[in-house]
């Protein structure tokens, strides 16, 4: 009776390769970035509707859902100055934006909310399973995607409309939005993805060109 050849045990995949959703301190980390953001994102509206203007703003949600957004009949700000945080660089002025980013799409709240929770669960889907532990560029974007995209999310649930107060450039044309920290936030999340993606890729180009060069 011969023996039978023992089994090769399984290689166990490395930690850093493995997906950084199975690791807590990484979700822990995300959740802090994310949170807190979250939470600068908030206070800045709250502050900013309260002393940008001569008075307070209250937004009265049934009202704002209720009117038109492409011919609105109901605006909760008055007419007001803004306030000069840079010169020619950066005002603060209190519009409230009925549609996306820099006031895109009017109209379209509820698709825009809808959209928003996709791609926040795609986000942090991205996160748990297509990166690792040490993809740490590709863990802020995620993080500041999630931080921009909850902060609008709010507002458009709890005052029908999302707050906005940032002005860059206003005494010229180039760019004429008025923003907040949330889409400022959103928007370099989203750069910092493209960035990772595009290392990634680098890195995988590189590594392929190696293998076959030494086959």
């Amino acid at each position: 009776m011969t023996d039978r050849p023992h089994a090769q045990p399984a290689k166990q995949q490395p930690e850093r390769t493995k997906p950084a959703g199975r690791f807590l301190s990484s979700w822990l980390m995300l959740i802090a970035i994310a949170g807190s953001l979250l939470a600068v994102d908030l206070i800045s509206k709250s502050l900013a509707f309260q002393h940008i203007a001569d008075e307070p703003v209250v937004i009265d949600r049934s009202r704002m859902l209720a009117d038109d957004p492409r011919n609105p009949q109901y605006f909760p700000i008055r007419p007001h100055d803004s306030i000069v945080i840079i010169p020619h660089a950066l005002d603060l002025k209190l519009v409230t934006n009925r549609g996306a980013v820099f006031g895109i799409g009017p109209g379209r709240r509820w698709f825009f909310a809808g959209f928003t929770v996709v791609a926040l669960l795609a986000a942090v889907g991205m996160f748990a399973g297509w990166t690792t532990r040490r993809e740490h560029v590709a863990h802020l974007g995620v993080a500041l995607i999630l931080a921009g995209g909850l902060g609008n999310l709010y507002d458009r649930i709890a005052f029908g409309c999302v707050r906005d107060f940032l002005h860059m450039l206003p005494t010229t044309k180039l760019f004429p939005w008025i923003f907040n920290i949330a889409d400022s936030i959103l928007l370099i999340g989203i750069g910092l993805l493209m960035i990772h993606f595009w290392r990634k890729d680098r890195q995988t180009a590189r590594h392929s060109e190696q293998d076959a060069s030494t086959t």
